[in-house]
Formats: C-alpha cells, sequence, structure tokens
C-alpha cells in the first residue's frame, strides 16, 4: 500500500509541477518596453539603452515576426544620439508543433543567414546564424518568454564563440 501511495505522490508532483508549454497562438501580438544592453565589441563593455517595438502574427503555417530598437546613447557630455534597426523575419511550421524553420537561407557556409525558431515552455526562442567569408560565425539569440505583463528578452550574440552583447527587456503587450 505504501508503494502506491509514493507512487501516486511522485505522479501527481510531477505533473503539478510540469512547466506548460505555450502554443504559438500564445505569442502573438504587438509588445513594446525599455531595455538595456550590454555590449563588450572591441574589449569595450558598454551599456546602451533601447526602446524595443515587438509584432508577431501569423503567416501561412507559421508565424511573421517584426521588430525595430531604437539605442540611445551619451557620445559626449551634451550630445547624445539615436540609432534605429529594424528587422523582419518569418518562420513555416514543421512536423514538429514546437519547431519552425526559418525562410532565409539554406546553407551557413555559403554565407547564407540560417534561421530557425523553437517553443520551450512559455518561451519563443529564434536562433540565427550567419558565416563569414573566412568561416567566422556569428550567432544571435532572441529569448522571449511570456510573462504577466507580456514578454520577457534576453538577447545574445555570439562571435566565433565569444559574447559580444546581451540585452535583457521586459515589454508589456500592447493590444
Amino acid at each position: 500500500m505504501l508503494k502506491y501511495i509514493v507512487l501516486w505522490f511522485f505522479a501527481f508532483t510531477t505533473l503539478a509541477f510540469a512547466e506548460e508549454t505555450a502554443e504559438l497562438d500564445d505569442f502573438f501580438g504587438h509588445f513594446i518596453g525599455l531595455g538595456e544592453a550590454h555590449i563588450n565589441e572591441d574589449g569595450l563593455p558598454e551599456t546602451r539603452f533601447r526602446d524595443l517595438n515587438v509584432e508577431i502574427k501569423p503567416w501561412e503555417d507559421g508565424f511573421e515576426i517584426t521588430w525595430a530598437t531604437t539605442s540611445i546613447r551619451d557620445d559626449t557630455e551634451t550630445d547624445i544620439s539615436f540609432k534605429e534597426k529594424m528587422a523582419t523575419q518569418r518562420f513555416r511550421a514543421t512536423d514538429k508543433p514546437t519547431r519552425f524553420d526559418g525562410t532565409e537561407g539554406e546553407n551557413a557556409l555559403k554565407g547564407d543567414p540560417v534561421s530557425w525558431a523553437r517553443i520551450d515552455g512559455k518561451a519563443l526562442i529564434i536562433t540565427n546564424v550567419l558565416v563569414d567569408e573566412s568561416g567566422k560565425y556569428n550567432v544571435t539569440s532572441y529569448r522571449r518568454e511570456l510573462i504577466d505583463t507580456g514578454m520577457a528578452l534576453v538577447f545574445t550574440r555570439f562571435k566565433n564563440g565569444e559574447v559580444t552583447r546581451r540585452a535583457t527587456a521586459e515589454l508589456t503587450r500592447a493590444d
């Protein structure tokens, strides 16, 4: 009898604490927020603030994500500069319900950007790989995790295995 009670306890606690996997639809929407980037390019650590705007929507059998980033930087004591970037990526569904194939390139060794996305628990993780002519590589990872108010973002850039940029932000659902 004790054996059944122990088995029931472990089965119940395992199910109770198992992390739910989000559905793709859970990520659809418009998110805005502020974050900060920790940059370590050329051996010079620096922190820059970011204004972020992310939209994720259905596209064919997968999704499209568009994001815009405005970075704010103090160039001198009296001068502030702004740098804006915007990008869109599309991902198609695969035979796995939590994995998506990027639509850009197919061969990283030929210089094509290769990307994929996956849902891990409550996070949508997008990975991009680019190999330059000399064989050096650049990997970026965007982890967008659903939270009560919207989304927590962690961005990491690796160049040849070394972290050169890491950004964090908390985005609010705007729709």
